[in-house]
């Protein structure tokens, strides 16, 4: 039985901010009859653009460095690894660098969760306006926010990862409006004073928004 051995190297690591985050991008790969499906998945809340090396044994398909842009929380099939030969052992090992490329939509959330989230703030525009509540690794809220960006709808962004009294104000004015809930489901959008969450059909709920 030939022996496949598969080493990931991990080369240097490229990001904006200069600082190394772990898994970020991840290598995926699925053996199929005639070789091997190689994919890169993005586990962050921004596009990054990688670039990927390999080093290939008795495999074609790969010819030279590999530069893609991957999405937010996407995985995406970026080459197809073919048998040359059955018979004879074949391998491979990946390298790669990456580095973040938000995008325009992303770059304006960047900006917003820049801005001062302190109750103090917008409590002032709770009853008037639009506001989102967004906490790190909810596509959903990203989803919410994108969409109001592209039409421009005027909101404000307020993030919890971190922030204790952001977490307080978001359930309390969830729980004006519905007294019993357990647990909230993200996002939570306001609506001039109005809490809404848990929402089914996003795209039908913000469409309405438009009207």
């Amino acid at each position: 039985m030939v022996k496949i051995s598969l080493l990931i190297v991990f080369l240097l690591i490229i990001l904006t901010d200069g600082h190394t985050q772990k898994s970020v991008i991840e290598i995926d790969n699925v053996q199929t009859e005639k070789g091997y499906i190689i994919s890169l998945k993005n586990t962050s809340n921004i596009q990054y653009e990688v670039t990927l090396t390999l080093e290939v044994t008795n495999l074609k398909g790969y010819e030279k460095p590999i530069t893609v842009l991957i999405p937010a929380q996407t995985s995406s099939e970026v080459l197809t690894l073919y048998f040359k030969n059955l018979y004879k052992p074949y391998d491979y090992s990946t390298s790669y660098t990456y580095k973040s490329m938000p995008s325009d939509a992303e770059l304006l959330l960047k900006d917003k969760k820049k801005e001062d989230s302190s109750l103090t703030k917008f409590g002032t525009i709770i009853n008037n306006g639009i506001i989102i509540f967004t906490v790190e690794g909810c596509s959903k809220c990203n989803y919410v926010a994108n969409y109001l960006s592209k039409n421009n709808i005027d909101f404000k962004l307020i993030d919890i990862s971190n922030s204790d009294e952001n977490d307080k104000l978001m359930s309390d004015l969830v729980k004006k409006d519905i007294p019993s809930v357990n647990s909230v489901i993200m996002p939570v959008v306001i609506i001039n004073g109005k809490a809404f969450h848990n929402i089914k059909n996003l795209k039908s709920f913000l469409s309405n928004l438009k009207k």
